[in-house]
This record gives C-alpha cells, structure tokens and sequence, in this order.
C-alpha cells in the first residue's frame, strides 16, 4: 500500500499513478484514479489530471469510500484474522 494515494483517497481526491505492481492495485482506472503507462509523455499526463479535476465529484466519492479499506486499524484487524486463519489451518493438519 502506497500511502500517498491513500492519504489522498481518505481526503476525496482522485490518485494518478503508474502502472505498477502496488499502484494498480489501489486506483481502480478511471473510477477512483488513473493509471499512466511508465514511459507516459508529458501530454498523457497532463491529460489525465485534467480528466481528474474534470471528474473530481464523482470520482472523490468512491475514493472516499475505497480508502476506508487502507484505515490502519481496519487493516490490522484484517491482519490479525489472517493469522489466526493460518494458524487455525495448521492446527488441524
């Protein structure tokens, strides 16, 4: 988790990012954000910001709503259960 795009999520603004492992997986395109190729030109980027400022009210609500899975205490509960999961699993083999 990249918290940056999260800071921004949890304020209501959409996240542009790269196409990369870990980015992708917190902006859903053109939903919550947008995703630039790496090598994106200079116009390809400014592009996609004016998309994002254009888009900013539909696309603010569902950033707001994405981030609450990135709120540290929901993620460290989401942890715990995981390990104990996992350590439930292992204790039946």
């Amino acid at each position: 988790m990249l918290l940056g795009i999260a800071e921004a999520m949890s304020c209501g603004l959409p996240a542009i990012g790269f196409d990369v492992l870990g980015v992708r997986e917190q902006i859903k395109q053109n939903e919550t954000g947008v995703l630039l190729p790496y090598d994106a030109a200079v116009e390809e980027i400014a592009a996609k910001m004016e998309f994002c400022v254009e888009h900013k009210d539909v696309m603010g609500k569902k950033t707001a709503i994405q981030s609450e899975i990135y709120h540290t205490e929901k993620a460290c509960k989401r942890i715990i259960v995981n390990i104990d999961e996992n350590i439930a699993r292992r204790g039946e083999k």
